[in-house]
């Protein structure tokens, strides 16, 4: 007890992952489930949680996936994403201390004396120590094949459900492939990717292709356990024709993203919905219509061709600024 009468007690505060997370298991959700309500990529809901600020994209992109996670949790949107923007001002903040505090150490002199001679002799060791590393490093990736895990699913796995995650890691420098679909790793050579299931037996065929094309690949079967429902399996020309024809007339907006040279974020909305939030990859295309009304962000805009209702838009920015909430509306 101090002096004049209070009490000095320790008051704890939770950072923003730890208040995510604490709101998350109280409900006893599951990262995985949090993903596919929002559309928000598990990567992303991870980084938020353990505060690793730097590996997400813009903040727009950021306080978007806030809004999405806080609705969903019931929480204040407004306060969670205050406590992002004080948490992402400190961590910029020590990282601009961090050079300084590095110059300040002081400085030590060593008695030995360096000659030319031996700084000849150092260096000579140093850079054939190099090559020879080098060289092995080379030899040993040009004779080998490349690393590839996968961590889920599990081979001759049995599930109910229709959509299945598939994990893993490999090389970072190396092409990634599921079902011949190619996918981006990001730096540590991880991948996650969600697969549509056939009811019976699936194959899932992952493949990893490094840069002397040397390849590894694993093969996953497994048994969807679920049947299609009756609109599913339902398959009369007389029936399909009329759905098809009401299909056309309820969705009149179509937008078309194209990646082009470099893997780039974009966000995508449906009207009121949140309909994609993901990587696109170099010559992918993804296709999203709506009654009326599309909204698109893009993290680069010169990575991405669009086409709207047949209209080709090309690149919506020739640099990288980002493009927000630009909509796309039939007349």
């Amino acid at each position: 007890m101090l002096k004049n009468g209070f009490v000095k007690k320790n008051v704890g505060t939770f950072t923003l992952g730890e208040r995510l997370n604490k709101l998350r298991s109280e409900k006893r959700i599951t990262l995985g489930e949090v993903s596919r309500s929002t559309k928000i990529q598990m990567k992303y809901l991870e980084y938020l949680e353990s505060g690793r600020y730097e590996k997400l994209p813009a903040d727009v992109y950021v306080k978007g996936f806030l809004r999405s996670y806080s609705q969903y949790l019931g929480a204040d949107e407004n306060y969670l994403i205050k406590l992002y923007e004080r948490e992402r001002d400190i961590h910029k903040n020590v990282k601009r201390e961090e050079p300084k505090k590095s110059l300040i150490k002081p400085i030590k002199f060593s008695s030995l004396v360096i000659t030319p001679k031996i700084m000849i002799i150092v260096l000579v060791v140093f850079f054939a120590g190099l090559g020879f590393f080098y060289l092995y490093r080379e030899l040993s990736i040009f004779i080998s094949k490349p690393r590839l895990v996968v961590f889920e699913p599990t081979d001759n796995f049995s599930t109910e459900e229709k959509k299945i995650k598939v994990e893993g890691i490999t090389e970072k420098d190396a092409k990634l492939y599921i079902n011949g679909q190619q996918l981006v790793v990001n730096e540590e050579g991880k991948f996650i990717e969600e697969l549509f299931l056939q009811p019976g037996l699936n194959t899932i065929t992952i493949k990893s292709i490094n840069r002397f094309e040397k390849e590894s690949e694993k093969v996953i079967t497994g048994e969807g356990k679920f049947q299609n429902s009756a609109s599913e399996n339902y398959s009369s020309e007389d029936q399909e024709q009329p759905n098809q024809e009401e299909e056309k007339k309820e969705m009149k907006a179509k937008l078309e993203v194209i990646g082009d040279t470099k893997p780039v974020f974009i966000s995508v909305k449906t009207g009121d919905e949140s309909a994609f939030n993901g990587m696109i990859n170099p010559g992918e295309s993804k296709v999203f219509e709506a009654e009326n009304r599309i909204s698109l962000s893009i993290e680069k805009g010169k990575y991405a061709r669009v086409i709207f209702n047949g209209k080709d838009f090309g690149m919506l920015s020739k640099d990288t600024k980002p493009i927000v909430n630009r909509v796309f509306e039939t007349e």
